[in-house]
């Protein structure tokens, strides 16, 4: 079974609505191939916590991602996070950190990692990436 990892922003257009398809593609899949980064979860209440609404928005996401199992930060994706900052880095072609932290989440666990923000994210190699927002 193929198993996902989703990007902030793919998240935020599955709950906005602002996108159908990708709510759709997401309602499509198994409940349990469908993955949240820790990482990701950290940009989710960044976000929530610069809201007009705080408390509110936190429920809201808190309860729209609760079915979705977390991958955290251990040992093989810290050093898949070493391995991947060093090449990039040493290419001139870094991405951003918490990108970093996703991709090497992504690599390790064998997900297909779902953006938008794929013109970055295809520096990593051997990366999986899907965008699921229709342009």
């Amino acid at each position: 079974m193929k198993c996902h990892l989703i990007d902030t922003n793919t998240w935020i257009y599955a709950m906005n609505g602002r996108h159908p398809d990708v709510r759709s593609a997401l309602e499509s899949l198994p409940m349990n191939s469908v993955f949240l980064s820790t990482v990701v979860l950290g940009e989710l209440a960044f976000g929530w916590e610069n809201s007009q609404r705080p408390k509110e928005t936190r429920k809201e996401v808190e309860a729209f991602l609760a079915p979705f199992q977390r991958i955290g930060i251990d040992d093989g994706v810290a050093r898949e996070f070493g391995k991947l900052r060093q090449t990039l880095q040493s290419k001139g072609q870094p991405i951003g950190m918490n990108d970093f932290w996703i991709a090497a989440q992504a690599l390790t666990h064998k997900l297909v990692l779902v953006t938008r923000n794929t013109r970055e994210f295809e520096r990593v190699s051997g990366l999986k990436l899907e965008n699921w927002v229709a342009t």
